[in-house]
């Protein structure tokens, strides 16, 4: 059975240090111009900011492209007042998100078309950042391209253990954040 093409950013499946809960989720700020979603990475942009004028400013984060050193994994938003239901970032709305910080989270993440297999284990990969969806709130972002290179955006630690996944296209795949502002680099295997 093939698997299907269902992406849905990074979702948080453990740690490496062994402990299922992280206490490392902070808040933080954003009024990026680019829509962001549940299970995007985000990096900091240098600057602070703040929702309300009496509000303790945040460091303010962006969505994060490919090969970029990420700060973390979004994980949440504080709901906007004049749009309770809205699940996910709109461009140049000033919000709070809340982001998984720790370097030793890990993540499945669904693979693109590329037919992938066993041996991509170990190996880093590059994600690919699209618009997600409007309707769940959550990241369309795929991995792509298994490399050595340390500029890869990714480690990948191990195949999901998912019955329903299997190696080819669109494979689940664990990782852990190759590229992130609170942790070095580390180099794909051969």
């Amino acid at each position: 059975m093939a698997n299907t093409n269902r992406p849905f950013g990074f979702r948080k499946v453990g740690s490496l240090s062994g402990s299922p809960i992280s206490g490392a989720i902070q808040k933080f700020y954003t009024n990026d111009s680019t829509a962001f979603y549940v299970g995007d990475t985000v990096m900091t942009e240098g600057t602070y900011g703040q929702v309300n004028a009496d509000d303790m400013p945040r460091p303010a984060v962006v969505k994060a492209a490919n090969g970029s050193v990420v700060l973390g994994v979004v994980v949440g938003f504080e709901i906007l007042p004049a749009s309770p239901t809205l699940r996910y970032h709109t461009s140049s709305t000033a919000q709070y998100v809340f982001v998984d910080v720790d370097p030793m989270d890990l993540y499945e993440v669904q693979g693109d078309s590329t037919v992938w297999t066993s041996d991509d284990i170990g190996t880093n990969a590059a994600i690919t950042v699209s618009t997600g969806s409007t309707t769940t709130g959550l990241s369309n972002a795929v991995i792509t391209s298994p490399s050595e290179s340390a500029s890869a955006s990714v480690l990948i630690v191990g195949m999901s253990p998912d019955p329903s996944n299997e190696m080819g296209a669109y494979c689940r795949f664990l990782v852990k954040m190759n590229l992130n502002q609170y942790a070095n680099g580390a180099l794909g295997i051969e």
